[in-house]
């Protein structure tokens, strides 16, 4: 009986937002629910619609970024893979069509990223490959606030010796939050909350606990349910100040 109550309960939650079609919901829900098996299923089942528009190709090219970073930090390394091959796929036949060139250009300095993530041994192959992309992505569109925050990736994880910065990687997260919230800011976009959560992260990494802890309240202020934060994040945090 529970178990019908229970099974009950989620259908109700789920069937109006397949009846809605917005896989964008279904994202969002999933990334602040921490359910990445939400995520998958949306993300596959977009994959095998033959009717995708372009705007919903670039979409789901968005939950591939999404979900191979997801795997990779999860060591998924073959489920990553997977997916890093399907997303190039895609992206290449979006670059094909010569649609929205400067997302298309940051998300193929990502992926470069994801590749080296996958096999470090590839990065004097394809970080020079993914700093080009990316300068590409803001040479075409200087607001690009995906690109910008793809930059920061690439001087984050760059080692100095080859030109990385985490202080130059931590203004242009800022620069990446500023555009977005100044242009594009979406209620409900997963995108959003992430790089909050990432700027919180690297200030939390670079022991600046104050911003880090301003950057965690205003990501659970724009998202109160935001799991990973509430549950995982801030609390550890706070532990680290209270002695302080």
């Amino acid at each position: 009986m529970e178990r019908s109550k229970c099974i009950c309960l989620i259908l109700i939650w789920w069937f109006p937002l397949l009846l809605s079609g917005s896989h964008k919901e279904i994202i969002y829900r999933a990334y602040v629910r921490n359910d990445m098996v939400m995520w998958q299923q949306t993300m596959v089942r977009m994959a095998a619609s033959s009717s995708l528009s372009i705007d919903d190709k670039m979409e789901l090219l968005n939950y591939y970024y999404g979900y191979i970073g997801w795997a990779i930090g999860k060591m998924r390394t073959d489920e990553a893979s997977q997916y890093l091959d399907d997303a190039w796929e895609l992206l290449e036949k979006l670059e094909a069509q010569n649609v929205y060139p400067s997302m298309t250009s940051a998300y193929r300095s990502a992926f470069y990223g994801f590749a080296i993530g996958l096999s470090n041994y590839k990065a004097p192959f394809y970080g020079p490959r993914s700093i080009t992309s990316v300068k590409k992505a803001l040479a075409m569109d200087s607001l690009n606030w995906f690109a910008t925050m793809q930059y920061a990736h690439v001087l984050y994880y760059m080692p100095e010796i080859f030109g990385g910065s985490k202080t130059q990687a931590l203004s242009l997260y800022v620069r990446s939050e500023q555009i977005y919230e100044s242009n594009d800011f979406i209620a409900g976009d997963w995108n959003y909350l992430n790089l909050l959560v990432t700027i919180g992260r690297v200030y939390d990494e670079m022991n600046n606990l104050a911003q880090a802890r301003r950057y965690y309240e205003k990501a659970m202020f724009v998202e109160p349910q935001f799991w990973w934060v509430k549950e995982k994040l801030y609390p550890e945090l706070l532990k680290r100040i209270a002695p302080q």
